[in-house]
């Protein structure tokens, strides 16, 4: 196999990274010389080795171990000290993998692999203290293990050497530090050294954990620093390192409502609600964040409001602080330039004609009543005598974008004729559109003195009060001048439906006194 060939061979191969799960059984020893099932001269790979060095041209690395205490798990590696319990099973189970290449195979084979050098110049390895990479070591003793130093491996690296980060961009070994996992591609010889035909760096740059939070509500902006919060019956989505291939994710934790960072905030009235029960999350801002508003435009950070509703893409790390890459508001603007399409279970129907339906991320919408003209197909059982539809199964409604206009009438009550220097008071009512209504005199004038005021409130203690008449209009005052006062008094509706209607009142001059 020529080294062309070896580099592509590699390049295929060594993005695979095989581990193995801590397993119960005969202990496997620590591998020795004469145990090795290459010869000098083969294209070997090797699967998570670990860098303990890096000096001149060459990576001194060794194999990474995975310890069984009891059936336990625990990871130790030869600068991470292990506390087994006093008794315990010490069982050697290698993670590090290796595939052998033989000059006539075009494919790898999976074999044992080889020892590593005890040659002279390799640096000393030490035991560390125990770390929290063995998962109870609160439970054990706090003596250290005596496990012999493994041999390293001799990797070599030329001109001729391929050195790649784990997203597979160029490299160089200044890239490489002691902890580091690699991928080693390259010629075996007796020594243990290695001559790398390519060297993968799995540990850099640094795995990012991409997530976003969907219908998120502000409640505090603080410079570049948000804190949201987010229901609890709203989704999150996880993505790979790469931010892509999207997927269904456990929600982070956030933060604690009790965290220095939380103490104080505070929240504004249409979060306070569900504020107690629901995740908070410090999000960080930083010069390359996007924000968009609903529309997708760019925003700045002062146009977000308290209360909006936000969608977040970003990295979360291990203090739940999320570095934010996106910020989408999309409360903003209050009107969606085009219309959208919204699915959704009804769970209120108003008086109105509105209802409030819920979406399958949890979101409480209201919708506008149906406007008349609208064409309508319902599925259930019709009753031709009482002409009514029950068992409704489904309704697909069509809402007219032009509905017709309604016919608003006017109409006056009370004595439209008054006296001179008297008090007076008529009441206008509006029928046939949409309440509330506006009321102003279009035409005409009014008799000096007299003006359109709200009907008068309705005192009440004992008894719930009455709901104020939105569709009638008061004229009231008291005249100053005596006369025949012809005006049009206009009626609007919700929807924009006008009325109107001439009326006549007569003011008399009255009894002059003698």
């Amino acid at each position: 196999m020529n080294k062309k060939m070896s580099v592509l061979v590699g390049l295929a191969v060594i993005s695979s990274i095989v581990s193995v799960q801590a397993q119960t059984g005969t202990p496997i020893p620590l591998p020795t010389p004469g145990s090795i099932s290459v010869v000098s001269g083969d294209i070997i790979q090797f699967n998570n080795l670990v860098v303990q060095n890096v000096s001149g041209n060459t990576i001194w690395a060794y194999p990474n171990y995975v310890y069984a205490q009891n059936g336990g798990g625990g990871i130790m590696r030869p600068m991470e000290g292990t506390v087994p319990a006093s008794g315990a099973i010490i069982q050697n189970l290698p993670q590090t993998k290796c595939v052998s290449f033989k000059e006539d195979a075009s494919r790898g084979k999976e074999t044992k692999c080889p020892a590593p050098s005890a040659s002279a110049g390799a640096p000393n390895i030490s035991y560390g203290a125990p770390t929290s990479v063995n998962p109870i070591p609160q439970q054990l003793p706090p003596e250290t293990y005596p496990i012999p130093s493994p041999y390293l491996y001799r990797i070599e690296v030329s001109s001729d050497t391929r050195l790649l980060l784990r997203n597979r961009m160029g490299a160089t070994l200044a890239d490489f530090s002691s902890g580091d996992q690699i991928n080693v591609f390259g010629y075996y010889a007796n020594d243990g050294s290695i001559r790398a035909l390519i060297v993968r760096n799995l540990s850099k740059p640094e795995e990012k954990q991409f997530i976003q939070l969907d219908n998120t509500n502000l409640v505090s902006v603080s410079g570049n620093t948000l804190i949201v919060v987010q229901r609890q019956n709203f989704p999150c989505y996880g993505f790979n390192d790469m931010g892509e291939k999207r997927f269904n994710a456990p929600c982070p934790l956030g933060a604690e409502q009790q965290s220095p960072t939380l103490r104080g905030v505070q929240v504004p009235s249409q979060v306070a609600p569900y504020y107690d029960l629901s995740r908070k999350y410090v999000v960080q801002l930083d010069a390359q964040t996007i924000i968009l508003d609903r529309n997708r435009s760019r925003i700045g950070v002062s146009d977000l409001s308290l209360g909006d509703q936000l969608n977040i893409y970003g990295v979360i790390g291990t203090d739940q602080v999320i570095e934010a890459d996106i910020v989408r508001d999309t409360s903003k603007p209050a009107k969606p330039s085009a219309p959208e399409t919204i699915k959704g279970t009804v769970t209120q129907v108003n008086a109105d004609g509105s209802f409030v339906m819920q979406t399958s991320d949890g979101r409480s919408i209201t919708v506008s009543e149906v406007n008349v003209g609208a064409e309508v197909t319902v599925r259930g059982i019709l009753d031709e005598i009482k002409n009514f539809i029950s068992q409704v199964t489904e309704i697909k409604l069509i809402q007219s974008t032009n509905p017709p206009r309604q016919m608003i009438t006017i109409t006056g009550s009370g004595n439209l004729a008054g006296t001179l220097a008297q008090p007076f008071y008529a009441t206008f009512k509006a029928t046939g559109g949409i309440s509330s209504y506006g009321f102003g005199v279009t035409a005409g004038s009014i008799p000096p003195g007299l003006s359109l005021a709200e009907p008068p409130a309705i005192y009440c203690f004992t008894t719930p009060c009455p709901q104020p008449k939105e569709d009638s209009i008061v004229l009231q005052g008291t005249p100053t001048q005596a006369g025949t006062y012809k005006f049009t008094l206009t009626a609007k509706d919700q929807r924009g439906n006008i009325g109107n209607e001439t009326f006549v009142i007569v003011i008399n001059p009255g009894t002059t006194a003698r």
